[in-house]
């Protein structure tokens, strides 16, 4: 299930000077954006960088540092060397805080539709959610998205504590607030008034609750019946 990538890349990205970042992120950004690397002159010209020489620099210490590849003479050759998968970046368990991993070590192959930083991995701990078949052990794959719709399945956290406790619980809005829904009959959801929620979203780089995405994937410790997550699609007003 897991790939153990030889090469740390957030150790690469670590040596990468300010400037190097800069560009590194800027062609990443064209790729997805045009499906096409950038020419020297177009990275200058985006970065304020005087002289395509010295572009050309930078890029020569990025693809030593193992990050880029280029193909000598030939324009817009530059190939992203990212690594495969999904990164798992640390633990949920319901009520707790979530467990980051500082440097990710595993990934788990799913395929090119994953291949995006708004993806990542957590290992589920506890029982919470054992109705939809996620279980104690299993991994998630959440998708970091703007629009959450009734019956997703999201990684929420409460910030109130300073420190944050993270739950995973189906999405609900109720008439007069969000209701964070548990499915194991054993276990409350949680209830938070509308006024409290607006309120708590709305405070920008001190947020009380913060949605972190949505489940849109289980991959299981043990055979069991797949997760799919509700078939909608999110009302753009």
């Amino acid at each position: 299930m897991y790939i153990d990538p030889a090469i740390d890349f957030e150790q690469m990205i670590d040596q990468l000077s300010e400037i190097q970042r800069k560009i590194y992120d800027f062609i990443a950004r064209y790729i997805r954006e045009k499906h096409i690397a950038p020419s020297d002159r177009e990275v200058a010209n985006a970065l304020n960088i005087p002289g395509v020489s010295l572009v050309k620099y930078h890029l020569d210490q990025i693809q030593d540092i193992g990050l880029i590849t280029r193909e000598p003479r030939i324009p817009r050759s530059i190939t992203l060397t990212r690594p495969r998968g999904v990164p798992v970046k640390g633990n949920i368990r319901a009520g707790m805080p979530l467990t980051i991993f500082e440097r990710p070590s595993l990934r788990i192959e799913l395929g090119p539709e994953f291949e995006d930083e708004s993806f990542y991995a957590l290992v589920v701990q506890g029982d919470s959610m054992i109705a939809d078949h996620i279980c104690d052990g299993d991994v998630i794959v959440v998708e970091e998205h703007g629009c959450y719709l009734d019956g997703d399945i999201v990684v929420a956290v409460d910030m109130q504590d300073g420190e944050g406790s993270a739950t995973l619980k189906g999405f609900f809005h109720e008439k007069d607030g969000i209701r964070l829904q548990p499915s194991n009959k054993h276990m409350e959801a949680f209830f938070i008034p509308k006024a409290e929620w607006d309120e708590k979203m709305e405070i920008q780089g001190n947020e009380k609750w913060r949605i972190q995405g949505k489940v849109i994937e289980v991959i299981r410790s043990k055979p069991r019946a797949r997760y799919r997550p509700p078939a909608k699609e999110c009302d753009p007003e």
